[in-house]
């Protein structure tokens, strides 16, 4: 009778698709074996990953059989910082990563070189989400909105997207932690349990008259967001109410569109408190916040292309406010295009041989080295390094650089600086709360 069982499920398994015998939404690509062999041998390892909704490189650690996670490490919001801290760490592609129409904070590497250089090669191989798709209180929301909506929640999706609505539904639904307060890494906080802390209720009202919510690529434009119409006429939110919330968010919502305070001032009507909207924000602000693209300072409007916005929030890890006070400060930042932003950002980093963080804090501080041409970083770098003479010629660069700002420039810079719950989670420069031109 064993042996007659033992020869059923032999032939069973021949008989059945591999699918079935893969998680959801694993498709089975012609090198997999392969593949999953070569991952096999990392298992136990430090890997790096970039994660699709919370737009950071998330170091992790592989599980026996390199099919998933079995702890978070830290996450870096550029790739040059990650590797910097765990230089042992093997970068690995995920399932969504050649679906990836952005990677954020690679430095001065191409997304294509980017995953050319991750194990794996592109293969379908490790979950891009930090958590697996059984949590019963995230099926139960798609029931509800699926009920709600009168067809499946999941059709109005492609299917690779489901593992990362999962998350980001799940990060919603998870309780809040007591360290709110403080500067923790939102991705390993969230693969402990903690989460935004909002009801399944408050959840499935906000999503119905607000699906943006669940956005994963970056909102350089508005064409996926309701005009402000809707938000006046359908969802009655008033001046006073976009006020309070730009006040309560300013760090997130200053330089953004009309439609992003919109958004969280209903979010607060639905009884989801500031410090969970600061919360959702310092998360997953990459995708719902949206940089306004036409500002006013003086006499002529200026207005920055969303390839641009795209390439700076990218690049640079930058959020609206920042953006915002780049355009006061150096206000010709409108008229580069991408391709100038591109080679100038490129011949800045490598001839300076700066890391992403601190090349962020640079041109936060100099908007206007955007616009310096290769030709001419070459010329100082080279008069400092080869005239001078100077062993530090660096030092003496950026002395030159700041001239009076160098006073400005060292308050600002403080490391480790503390922030309120609704601020940023990074470290180093931070905008100033009202920024304005530079003296």
């Amino acid at each position: 009778m064993v042996c007659q069982v033992l020869v059923a499920l032999f032939l069973l398994r021949f008989a059945v698709p591999a699918q079935a015998f893969l998680p959801f939404g694993f498709n089975v690509s012609p090198r997999m074996r392969c593949s999953r062999l070569q991952m096999e041998s990392f298992a136990g390892q430090e890997v790096i990953f970039y994660s699709p909704n919370f737009h950071r490189h998330v170091v992790a650690e592989l599980k026996g059989g390199g099919s998933g996670y079995s702890a978070i490490l830290g996450s870096f919001y550029f790739l040059d910082e990650a590797e910097e801290k765990y230089p042992d760490a093997k970068r690995v592609s995920t399932r969504y990563s050649t679906k990836l129409q952005t990677i954020a904070g690679l430095g001065l590497e191409e997304p294509d070189d980017y995953l050319k250089g991750c194990v794996g090669d592109g293969e379908e191989l490790l979950p891009p989400a930090l958590v697996s798709m059984e949590a019963e209180s995230v099926q139960d929301i798609i029931d509800s909105l699926s009920e709600r909506l009168r067809k499946p929640f999941l059709e109005f999706f492609p299917e690779e997207d489901y593992e990362l609505l999962y998350e980001r539904i799940h990060f919603l639904l998870a309780p809040t932690s007591e360290r709110d307060a403080e500067l923790v890494d939102i991705p390993k906080a969230f693969s402990e349990g903690y989460g935004a802390g909002l009801s399944r209720s408050q959840l499935v009202s906000a999503i119905i008259v607000l699906p943006h919510l669940l956005s994963i690529e970056p909102a350089a434009a508005l064409n996926d967001k309701p005009n402000m119409s809707y938000f006046v006429m359908a969802l009655k939110i008033t001046v006073d109410q976009l006020n309070v919330a730009r006040n309560r968010l300013s760090y997130w919502l200053d330089g953004e569109c009309a439609q992003d305070s919109a958004t969280f001032a209903h979010l607060h009507s639905l009884g989801v408190s500031w410090e969970q909207c600061g919360l959702i924000l310092r998360a997953f602000s990459t995708s719902l916040v949206s940089v306004e693209l036409e500002r006013t300072f003086g006499p002529e409007p200026l207005s920055l292309s969303c390839e641009s916005i795209d390439f700076l929030r990218a690049r640079f890890q930058l959020s609206p406010p920042e953006i915002l006070y780049m355009m006061k400060s150096h206000s010709k930042l409108s008229t580069y295009s991408v391709d100038v932003l591109k080679s100038h950002t490129r011949a800045l980093q490598s001839s300076l041989g700066l890391s992403s963080p601190i090349l962020k804090d640079l041109v936060l501080q100099r908007p206007s080295l955007l616009g310096v041409s290769t030709a001419k970083v070459s010329l100082h770098v080279n008069f400092f390094r080869n005239k001078c003479k100077f062993v530090s010629w660096r030092k003496w660069f950026f002395l030159c650089l700041f001239r009076s700002n160098i006073e400005r420039s060292e308050t600002v810079a403080a490391p480790n600086r503390k922030v309120d719950a609704t601020g940023p989670i990074c470290t180093g420069i931070q905008p100033r709360e009202k920024p304005g031109p530079q003296g």
